[in-house]
């Protein structure tokens, strides 16, 4: 179909709402490669009727071309509704009343499927008055559809109906976009308005009735909408106006304006400036923070949003749509009016938010809020434990309700609606759990919870985080209140499980206060509060945030509270000794009314130090010698708790304590000596002690650090390479015992002052004097005319000589004399106050600039030496700016516009810091930049660096490593001063977070400070300090360098794993496969996010990590050292255990690489029911309730990530003993005094046990000894418990269980796993005694077993150990999705066995139980620890693994490749033989057919039946087995194994069914190697009276029995299903019932294009003819039985039709052009020879009637019965297979392989010669 452009028009053909109209829609073109991927949000099902359900969805993100909905109608078949890209909603009809619906859908993209989104909805039940409806049997007839009315936007049409009743009506049109609309209309009514239609447009209205599941119709009507005078020349219909802007092509947003305002509604028009929009869309937020989507023609450029609330002020963005594509968007800020009249919207109620406000074990109490109008009434509707709905009617002056006769411990989802004027708004929605039922509270009593302290974790713009603590006892609920800026109360409801929550939707920049509340037994708790102030919005500029604050109340309440907020300032280490460490603190403004110190001691256990509100220092005593101690200062205010602020400090080792106060040295005074153009001569005083060295820090000229080191005994330095004329601040620091003591230089005190005027301009100033302890020098700038020299000492007389420096000159010196005055002149008060100047309590802004702030403040007390100011540049890097004592006011420029600073003040004052005190400035805007500080993308894009960190030290290296919490930087760069003093600077790439700096000095202390670049900012730095280690360490490698260069005794790092956990500690074990390494760091962060490390020894494989906080996910890394390099990290995650409740399992989890959309958590609870626990995608971790104590859990996770799931990492979990049933009633069979005290006197020869006593540990071992009173043992057992207490189990299937035990001392002939079968029928499983696992199969899934383990040893049965294991349920594969194709179409693997062992070589083979794999890949760890994988094709399997160890465990991984999935891993363990069994092989290869000694199986018959029984004998000509294994299966089909001795000859098989035909196979094993099998078949006897009950007795619990035994009888089964006929469109199948009756039969299939089908048949039938198949297509038929209502099955079998060979004799003469190539194209197998024989050797030949092949397999067993394979090219027809046995017949199978497919086998029988 060509347009008036001649372009080819997209056109889609759709079925519209799944009816059958046929509707032809042009579909947009989508660009195929969008800017972003589009992406599904929410999927909701609201509005229900009898016949009706409305879907609606949101796309956050980009765009679909499509969407599809599908959902299976109340007879399960499967239906599909298309809708177009742009569309949001979709009423699905007709629909089944009272039936529930679940929904999925999709979104198609660029071809692609995307979701999918689910969601259920229930139809509404059928009206009261239906039932009169059917008493007109006639069919009901539309009559006319008539147009009553028009208005603008509107169309009023009425109906007649003929005759009969309708059950309801649809009426359907086309907007002006082309979208088809629907507006359902109940049966009852004959007329709708349509609304929200175009002006001056024509629309054709079609109706249809509904009635049961037809739909009658159409009758149509066409009318136009009536014209708006303001839009009359718009509307025009002219082509032109479409065609028009179409050369352009590029369509462009231009200015969006709000042109009118009221109270509910804004007004917005736009331009258009080059182009043509298809449509146009406006988002804007409601009050509650939901996006809200306002849809406009594209030839409007105006609209006005109503709906709206009165004065708040709605950010609008405007979208423009052209040709698939997004443009926008354009943004505008409106606020609408304030409300004048109360009476303005009385006919518009809304309804408000929601909360449960309390809840018992059997109701919940509901409140709600009605914003704006006046309801009618309301009603609440919710499910009860049946899923029947229940409503519950409210009166309209009503806002709460308390909904009784809950079941408790019950989920609901509570619906609430509003009645007006007989319409329904709402509902309104949540979600509550009803209390549970407390069994008994007399115990509980004691256990009453107590809520403990609401902290605030978080704040952003709009919300705060919170978190709190229940010190005691459990509450089944929490909620938290608060009023919002309207003063309304808003309440959060929050699980028991849960303690923490994000509060949303709050108003930036405003102070709000929360109260929490537990619930518990329907009272409530508390509260306890917190106030929290929400962060600015930085999206809008500071200056219009103060105007939205009009009201004079909130700056009177919040000005006064910044001074009395009280601060914490720094905490300073003041004092050490062996025992104590002195601390003291700054508090830079209000106070406090107590302090607390925190610590923990060398136990890890938290300790804690209280101190008055009026003290500043404290000594906290108690504490070991030579230890590092982290101590925490919190200051307690109005009883909130405020900090912490920390510090570390280490107390002195006892052999030093005598010594250090005497030593302990002291920095005294720092003077200038001598000032040249490009050095600085310093020198300084000790008075006390001795330092190791000095550090001397300043900055050049670029700002850049510097640093000089000065030995210990020097006391003076000269800094050279300075700028001429530059004021430079010199650091002088001392070190001793690695602490740091610091002291500056400063230029500016008080005390006595120089005065002098001169011509001209210098460029500096000296200032000479002498004091006592000789000449000092002081530098002055050359602006300055005064200057303050310090200290002086009192009543000296001194001489002042000053010099002028200009150019190189120096000029001058002009004296002055000046005398101090005496000690005593200045009196006692002026010696008190100097040590204690105070700042004011406010710093002013008392000016900005585009680039400047100015700033004045107050010290109302004392007098400081001098003040700095400090703030961060936009690139985040601190500048200090130093003002001189005297002033009280300083201009800070050099700053960005419309820039927000945070500034501090500090006074100095006798080397200390006081304050500081703060304020906020914003620079005045730039006019000409002013648009570009709206946009908010650069601050988001902007990365940030996180912590630096030292991983490893040697005496010459640092090894550095960093994180980046957000972003991505350019590069690094690294800089620190070596030490001469220089600095160095290192540059790396972006992509890398560690470095290893090295050339450095042993035993010296760096500080490094790291920056990062992001295109042309700097930002940074990031610090950390480090010592390199003292050169002694390096005296052993250096003395053997040429070890360095042997690889092999390299260490390597292995594994991490954490094997043990307890409420405070973790313990870590690895492995270091090779080599040794020198010692260990294990990295960790503590609760509070601080970096902790551990050192172990080399010699260590294990270390416990103490001090930990209960149930908290710590991230473990291990790093080696060796030869000063370091290997790691290797990492585990480990979760310490809580001291909750014995009845969850916390999981956490890791995501290496990209981000979830969310995640599933899946298991069983005890009664063997599948649970599922949703867990959002950001999250790595959840806790799992409400499990039973003692019970061990298997957790799958799974991931989703655009509808698609990856998975599943397993995770066995075993929830805590109660501590109602303690342990000792498990050991009570072992250590019992019991037992000795009945036995003793029986015999005086009987042999007593005496004591048993504990006489050495180490990490891995006890060491044991015991008395023997008396007699004498012939042996003895130590039993224990391993830490899990019994068996493990490995893993699970719909019919298998596997399990895994250890076996402490001594070794077992054999093992029996025993359990129950479904029937109560006892169940026993011989395993082999050199195993320690082994794979239960054959059992029900979904079912509890109970698993005993005995060991058996000299004819004696120890034991046994137990555990419950639940098998999964065969439907969960299908429950995983809707979509029925892919589960019936994956392969599944089977079972993964061992058929053959050499020293060096394991031959295994597999089976595949369902579908077909591409690959298979077999992994395995070689003996050095490397992971082997080896990948064959699908079309095999077996292998023989080679290039083993010999008399080596391996363990083996199977996993199948099907499409992109992998499948499995199914496992099996296996030992290679001994080498000395291989040497006489070896030598003599040619006799090895010839050994006597080796077993051969003979015949296996069945000499006798029972009922229930067959008897098997079978002989064994030649040789002796170790033992036997029986195969065979049961009635239902599951295979079961008996073990017989090597000695034995004979069985009896018992527990079979009557009248039942059973296939047994033989299998003898004889040095790990297994023969046969040979087989029999065996019929049991006809049994009359069922003497099942006699077999019961075994079992001692009668509770099996009673309720199951009579289940099988009635129990019906399905048999074999078979294809017993086929045709070119046809498969006629036939199946077996072996038991029971059906009441009906399905037969499922896909047809060609994948679409499921299905066939039903009648009970009484056996047989079916499945027609409309393709021809030469192969189907898998699969058979279910229908008995009761639940469906029994499948059972399946693959069939394949007949090729249709004369098809070309009846198609048109088009077709075989195109299809008759096809025959030839398929490869057929013809028939397999036997052309040739030898005694060793079958040549065989055949033919390929049809096609070609890629190649051959030729498959035949061996003598020991293991699979041979042998390939041959497809060009070739015939082969020798070689290496026979002599004399014997085999079976050969070939096989063909044409384009990754195997066809065949056809097969024949050859006997080689003797």
């Amino acid at each position: 179909m060509l347009d008036s452009v001649g372009v080819i028009q997209d056109y889609r053909v759709s079925t519209g709402l799944s009816y059958g109209e046929l509707t032809i829609d042009p579909v947009p073109q989508s660009d195929p490669s969008p800017a972003t991927t589009p992406r599904l949000g929410m999927l909701w099902v609201t509005d229900p009727s009898p016949d009706s359900l409305l879907l609606s969805w949101t796309v956050p993100e980009g765009h679909f071309d499509s969407f599809m909905v599908q959902y299976r109608d109340r007879d399960g078949r499967p239906q599909v509704v298309p809708v177009e890209g742009p569309e949001r909603s979709l009423i699905v009809s007709p629909l089944d009343p009272d039936h529930k619906y679940r929904f999925t859908l999709f979104g198609i993209a660029n071809k692609k499927r995307h979701g999918p989104l689910m969601a259920d909805g229930t139809t509404a039940p059928k009206k009261k008055e239906e039932p009169h409806h059917p008493e007109s049997p006639e069919q009901p007839l539309l009559g006319e559809l008539t147009v009553t009315d028009v208005t603008p936007d509107s169309l009023h049409l009425s109906w007649t109906v003929a005759q009969g009743n309708f059950d309801s009506f649809m009426v359907q049109y086309k907007d002006a976009q082309g979208q088809p609309q629907a507006v359902p209309v109940s049966g009852d009514k004959n007329e709708v308005t349509v609304r929200s239609l175009e002006s001056d447009r024509k629309y054709k209205m079609n109706l249809y009735g509904l009635h049961g599941r037809q739909r009658v119709g159409p009758v149509s009507v066409v009318a136009t909408t009536a014209p708006q005078e303001a839009v009359e020349e718009t509307t025009s219909p002219t082509e032109p106006s479409t065609e028009a802007p179409e050369p352009p092509k590029e369509a462009i947003l231009g200015e969006l304006t709000v042109t009118g305002s009221s109270s509910d509604s804004l007004s917005l028009s736009w331009t258009v400036p080059q182009g043509h929009f298809d449509s146009f869309t406006i988002q804007y937020k409601d009050r509650d923070g939901r996006p809200q989507v306002v849809r406009v023609g594209g030839e409007e450029s105006e609209v006005t949003v109503q709906g709206l609330e009165p004065g708040r002020k709605y950010k609008m963005h405007l979208y423009g749509l052209h040709e698939g594509q997004r443009v926008g968007p354009m943004s505008t800020v409106g606020v609408t009016e304030e409300i004048l009249a109360a009476t303005e919207h009385p006919l518009k109620p809304r309804l408000g938010d929601m909360t449960v406000t309390d809840v018992t074990p059997n109701s919940v109490g509901l409140t709600w809020t009605v914003p704006e109008g006046q309801f009618d009434s309301f009603v609440v509707q919710y499910k009860d434990k049946d899923g029947q709905l229940q409503v519950v009617p409210v009166a309209a002056d009503q806002r709460e309700a308390t909904i009784p006769g809950l079941e408790p411990a019950h989920k609901y989802k509570m619906n609430l609606y509003g009645l007006h004027g007989g319409q329904r708004v709402g509902p309104f929605s949540v979600i509550a759990m009803t209390a549970p039922l407390l069994p008994a509270p007399v115990t509980e009593s004691p256990e009453k919870p107590h809520l403990g302290e609401l902290t605030v974790t978080d704040v952003t713009p709009d919300s705060v985080s919170l978190s709190w603590t229940v010190p005691e006892g459990e509450f089944d609920s929490f909620i938290i209140k608060y009023k919002d800026r309207d003063g309304q109360p808003q309440v959060v409801s929050v699980a028991a499980d849960q303690l923490e929550v994000t509060v949303p939707g709050l108003e930036p920049n405003r102070k709000y206060k929360f109260m929490l509340f537990g619930i518990q037994d329907g009272r409530r708790h508390g509260p306890v509060s917190v106030e929290a102030k929400t962060a600015i919005d930085e999206e809008t500029p500071f200056p219009t945030e103060v105007e939205e604050t009009p009201s004079p109340k909130e700056p009177s309440t919040e000005a006064p509270e910044s001074p009395e907020e009280p601060l914490l300032g720094d905490l300073t280490v003041t004092g050490s000794s062996p025992d104590s460490l002195s601390l003291s603190w700054t508090i830079p403004q209000g106070h406090f009314d107590s302090f607390t110190i925190q610590y923990k001691d060398r136990d890890g256990r938290p300790q804690v130090v209280r101190v008055e509100g009026e003290e500043s220092e404290v000594t906290v005593r108690g504490l070991e010698p030579g230890r590092k101690y982290k101590m925490h200062l919190y200051g307690l205010h109005g009883g909130q708790r405020v900090g912490p602020v920390s510090t570390m400090g280490l107390t002195v080792p006892e052999e030093e304590a005598p010594a250090s106060p005497s030593l302990k040295p002291h920095l005294g005074e720092v003077n200038v000596m001598d000032a040249t153009p490009d050095s600085l001569h310093l020198s300084w005083t000790v008075p006390e002690g001795q330092f190791d060295h000095f550090l001397v820090q300043y900055k050049n000229g670029d700002g850049q650090p510097k640093v000089v080191r000065v030995p210990g005994h020097e006391n003076e330095v000269t800094i050279s390479g300075l700028e001429p004329d530059h004021k430079y601040k010199m650091n002088l620091y001392g070190f001793h015992d690695g602490q740091r003591q610091g002291s500056f230089w400063k230029i500016n005190t008080k005390t006595f002052s120089l005065c002098q005027l001169f011509k001209g301009h210098f460029d500096s100033f000296v200032v000479q004097f002498k004091d006592r302890d000789g000449p000092r020098m002081v530098p002055v700038e050359g602006h300055e005319r005064s200057v303050t020299i310090t200290p002086l000492d009192p009543a000296r007389k001194y001489r002042f000589l000053l010099y002028g420096f200009l150019g190189k000159r120096r000029h001058g010196p002009l004296t002055a004399d000046g005398t101090t005055e005496t000690q005593s002149a200045v009196g006692n008060t002026g010696m008190k106050r100097p040590p204690k100047p105070r700042l004011g309590e406010e710093l002013q802004v008392t000016s900005v600039t585009p680039d400047s702030v100015g700033l004045s403040w107050t010290v109302p007390e004392g007098q400081f030496d001098s003040f700095v100011v400090q703030y961060k540049d936009r690139n985040g890097q601190p500048q200090v700016v130093p003002v001189e004592g005297s002033f009280k006011e300083v201009s800070i420029s050099g700053l960005d516009p419309a820039r927000r600073y945070k500034l501090l003040l500090y006074g100095l004052h006798e080397g200390k810091r006081v304050g500081p005190v703060s304020t906020i400035a914003v620079t005045a805007p730039r006019e000409e930049i002013e648009a570009e500080t709206m946009a908010p993308n650069p601050p988001e894009s902007k990365p940030h660096l996180g912590e630096l960190m030292v991983d490893g030290v040697t005496p010459y290296t640092l090894h550095l490593s960093w994180t980046v919490t957000e972003g991505e930087f350019d590069s690094f760069e690294i800089q620190y001063t070596d030490q001469d003093g220089q600095l160095q600077v290192v540059s790396i790439g972006g992509d890398q977070n560690d470095i290893t700096l090295s050339g450095l000095e042993s035993d010296h202390r760096y500080r490094v400070n790291l920056y990062g670049f992001h295109g042309w900012e700097r930002m940074g730095p990031t610090q950390v300090e480090a010592m390199t280690a003292p050169k002694e360490e390096e005296d052993k490698p250096s003395e053997a360098p040429t070890t360095t260069p042997e690889l092999p005794i390299k260490p390597r790092l292995g594994e991490l794993s954490v094997t043990d956990t307890t409420p405070d500690s973790l313990h870590l074990s690895w492995t270091v496969p090779e080599g040794q390494f020198e010692h260990f760091l294990v990295q960790y962060k503590n609760g509070d996010g601080q970096p902790k490390v551990v050192r172990v020894p080399g010699h260590e494989d294990g270390v416990t990590i103490s001090g930990l906080e209960p149930d908290h996910k710590y991230k473990m890394n291990l790093y080696g050292f060796h030869d000063g390099q370091r290997q790691g990290p290797v990492s585990a995650i480990g979760v310490t255990v809580t001291d909750a409740p014995p009845d969850s399992l916390r999981l956490s989890w890791t995501v290496s690489e990209g981000q979830f959309d969310h995640f599933l958590v899946q298991y069983k609870n005890g009664d063997g029911q599948p649970k599922v626990v949703r867990v959002p995608g950001h999250e790595d971790g959840v806790t799992i309730s409400g499990l039973e104590p003692d019970h061990k859990y298997k957790m799958n996770l799974y991931g989703f990530h655009d509808g698609q799931r990856q998975g599943r990492p397993v995770s066995i979990g075993v929830t805590a003993i109660d501590e109602e049933t303690p342990f000792p009633t498990e050991v009570e069979e072992t250590p019992s005094p019991k037992e000795p005290s009945t036995e003793a006197p029986e015999s005086p020869e009987e042999p007593l046990l005496g004591d048993l006593t504990v006489t050495g540990s180490s990490p891995d071992s006890l060491s044991l000894s015991w008395t023997i009173p008396q007699g004498h043992f012939d042996s003895f057992t130590i039993q224990y418990k391993d830490r899990d207490g019994r068996p493990q189990v490995t893993s699970v299937t719909p019919d298998s269980v596997g399990l895994s035990w250890t076996v402490p001392e001594g070794q077992f002939d054999s093992f029996v796993v025993q359990y129950k079968d479904r029937n109560g029928q006892p169940q026993v499983v011989p395993v082999e005694g050199s195993f320690k696992e082994v794979s239960i199969s054959g059992l029900d899934p979904a079912r509890r077993y109970k698993l005993l383990l005995y060991g058996l040893h000299e004819g004696k049965r120890v034991g046994p150990v137990s555990t419950i294991a639940v098998t999964a349920p065969r439907e969960e594969i299908e429950a995983e999705t809707m979509a029925p194709n892919p589960p019936e179409s994956k392969p599944h693997l089977g079972e993964l066995m061992v058929d053959g062992v050499t020293p060096y070589t394991l031959h295994l083979s597999w089976t595949v139980t369902e579908g077909e794999f591409d690959s298979f890949e077999i992994q395995y760890t070689d003996q050095d620890g490397q992971l082997q994988v080896v990948s064959i094709g699908g079309d095999q399997n077996d292998i023989t693994l080679s290039g083993l160890e010999s008399d080596h465990r391996y363990r083996v991984n199977l996993y199948g490749f099907h499409g992109w999935e992998r499948m499995g891993p199914t496992q099996v363990e296996a030992m290679t033989a001994p080498k000395e069994e291989e040497d006489k092989p070896s030598e003599a290869p040619t006799t090895t057919p010839e050994l006597p000694i080796k077993p051969r199986l003979g015949q296996l018959s069945v000499t006798d039946t029972t009922p229930d029984s067959l008897h098997l004998s079978w002989t064994v000509p030649e040789g002796q087995f170790e033992h036997f294994l029986v195969q065979y299966k049961n009635g239902d089909g599951q295979p079961k194994v008996v073990r017989v001795p090597g000695h034995e000859d004979g069985v009896t098989i018992s527990g079979l069914e009557p009248d039942h035909k059973y296939k047994m196979n033989l299998y003898g094993f004889h040095d790990g190697q297994r023969q046969g099998p040979v087989s029999a078949i065996g019929v049991t006897a006809i049994d009359e009276e069922t003497p099942f009950p006699t077999e019961v007795e075994e079992t001692p619990s009668p509770k099996e029995p009673s309720t199951e035994a009579p289940e099988s009888p009635e129990e019906p089964l399905l048999g074999d299903l078979t294809v017993t006929g086929s045709s070119p469109d046809s498969l006629s199948l036939s199946w077996t019932i072996p038991q029971g009756h059906f009441d009906s039969f399905t037969i499922q299939y896909k047809d060609r294009d994948g679409r499921p089908q299905v066939v039903r048949a009648g009970g009484e039938e056996s047989e079916v003819t499945v027609r409309g198949l393709e021809p030469g297509h192969k189907y898998k038929m699969h058979l279910y039985g229908l008995h009761g209502g639940r469906r029994v099955g499948p059972v399946s079998t693959v069939g394949v039709t007949v090729p249709q060979e004369v098809v070309e004799e009846t198609l048109s003469p088009k077709e075989p052009s195109t299809e008759a190539p096809e025959p030839p194209k398929e490869p057929l197998l013809g028939d397999l020879t036997v052309t040739g024989s030898s005694p060793d050797s079958l040549s065989l030949s055949w033919t390929v009637p049809q096609g070609h092949f890629d190649s051959f397999t030729i498959q035949y067993k061996d003598r020991e019965g293991r699979p041979q394979v042998v390939r041959v090219g497809g060009e070739e027809s015939e082969v020798a297979v070689q290496g026979l046995e002599p004399g014997r017949k085999y079976k050969m199978h070939l096989y063909g392989l044409h384009g990754g497919r195997r066809v065949g086998p056809v097969s024949t029988v050859g006997v080689t010669g003797k």
